[in-house]
Protein backbone atom coordinates (compact mmCIF):
# COMPACT_ATOMS: atom_id res chain seq x y z
CA UNK A 1 0.00 0.00 0.00
CA UNK A 2 2.80 2.83 0.76
CA UNK A 3 4.19 1.54 -2.26
CA UNK A 4 1.50 2.22 -4.15
CA UNK A 5 1.01 5.88 -2.43
CA UNK A 6 4.61 6.83 -3.29
CA UNK A 7 3.80 6.11 -6.98
CA UNK A 8 1.12 7.92 -6.59
CA UNK A 9 2.36 10.98 -5.29
CA UNK A 10 5.49 10.83 -7.72
CA UNK A 11 3.42 10.45 -10.54
CA UNK A 12 0.87 13.74 -9.59
CA UNK A 13 3.77 15.54 -8.73
CA UNK A 14 5.02 14.76 -12.41
CA UNK A 15 1.93 16.01 -13.78
CA UNK A 16 2.13 19.13 -12.43
CA UNK A 17 5.18 19.68 -13.39
CA UNK A 18 3.87 18.88 -17.67
CA UNK A 19 1.34 21.03 -16.68
CA UNK A 20 3.03 23.99 -16.12
CA UNK A 21 5.47 23.50 -18.55
CA UNK A 22 2.76 22.66 -21.32
CA UNK A 23 0.86 25.94 -19.81
CA UNK A 24 4.29 28.14 -20.56
CA UNK A 25 5.14 26.47 -23.66
CA UNK A 26 2.41 24.99 -25.41
CA UNK A 27 0.68 25.78 -28.38
CA UNK A 28 -1.78 28.69 -26.62
CA UNK A 29 0.87 30.54 -25.04
CA UNK A 30 0.46 32.69 -22.16
CA UNK A 31 0.79 36.15 -22.68
CA UNK A 32 3.85 38.22 -21.51
CA UNK A 33 1.89 39.22 -18.50
CA UNK A 34 -0.40 36.81 -16.19
CA UNK A 35 -2.03 37.64 -13.27
CA UNK A 36 -0.56 36.88 -9.82
CA UNK A 37 -3.04 38.67 -7.24
CA UNK A 38 -6.91 38.82 -7.29
CA UNK A 39 -9.06 41.65 -5.27
CA UNK A 40 -12.01 40.24 -3.17
CA UNK A 41 -14.40 41.34 -6.14
CA UNK A 42 -12.04 38.37 -8.15
CA UNK A 43 -10.58 41.91 -10.49
CA UNK A 44 -6.29 41.06 -11.16
CA UNK A 45 -4.43 43.81 -9.10
CA UNK A 46 -1.12 42.53 -9.54
CA UNK A 47 1.01 41.35 -12.91
CA UNK A 48 3.87 39.20 -13.43
CA UNK A 49 6.25 37.25 -15.91
CA UNK A 50 4.65 33.47 -16.67
CA UNK A 51 7.50 31.96 -15.16
CA UNK A 52 5.96 32.41 -11.90
CA UNK A 53 4.22 29.32 -12.60
CA UNK A 54 6.57 27.73 -11.66
CA UNK A 55 6.50 28.53 -7.74
CA UNK A 56 3.30 25.70 -7.88
CA UNK A 57 5.25 22.73 -8.92
CA UNK A 58 8.73 23.97 -7.03
CA UNK A 59 6.51 24.18 -3.69
CA UNK A 60 4.76 21.14 -4.83
CA UNK A 61 7.91 19.18 -4.91
CA UNK A 62 9.67 21.06 -1.89
CA UNK A 63 6.31 19.47 0.14
CA UNK A 64 6.67 15.83 -1.66
CA UNK A 65 10.45 15.70 -0.48
CA UNK A 66 9.93 16.85 3.21
CA UNK A 67 7.57 14.36 3.98
CA UNK A 68 9.41 11.76 2.01
CA UNK A 69 12.37 12.94 4.82
CA UNK A 70 9.73 12.85 7.10
CA UNK A 71 8.28 9.62 6.31
CA UNK A 72 11.76 7.81 6.65
CA UNK A 73 12.83 8.95 9.88
CA UNK A 74 12.91 6.12 12.33
CA UNK A 75 8.88 5.06 13.85
CA UNK A 76 11.08 5.44 17.77
CA UNK A 77 11.40 9.66 17.30
CA UNK A 78 7.63 10.24 17.03
CA UNK A 79 5.33 10.78 19.67
CA UNK A 80 3.23 8.22 20.28
CA UNK A 81 0.77 7.72 23.08
CA UNK A 82 1.89 4.31 23.72
CA UNK A 83 5.42 3.17 24.28
CA UNK A 84 7.24 1.09 21.43
CA UNK A 85 8.83 -1.83 22.39
CA UNK A 86 9.99 -4.93 20.10
CA UNK A 87 6.75 -7.01 21.35
CA UNK A 88 4.48 -3.92 19.58
CA UNK A 89 6.57 -2.72 17.19
CA UNK A 90 5.27 -4.08 14.56
CA UNK A 91 1.86 -3.23 15.47
CA UNK A 92 2.25 0.02 15.61
CA UNK A 93 4.02 0.56 12.14
CA UNK A 94 1.42 -1.68 10.59
CA UNK A 95 -0.93 1.15 12.42
CA UNK A 96 1.17 4.54 11.59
Amino acid sequence: MRKTIELLALFVLGYLGWITYWALNGPGRLPDRVPTHFDISGHPNAWGSPAILWIMPAVGAGLYLLFTLLASIQLRTFNLPVRVTEINLPFIQQKT
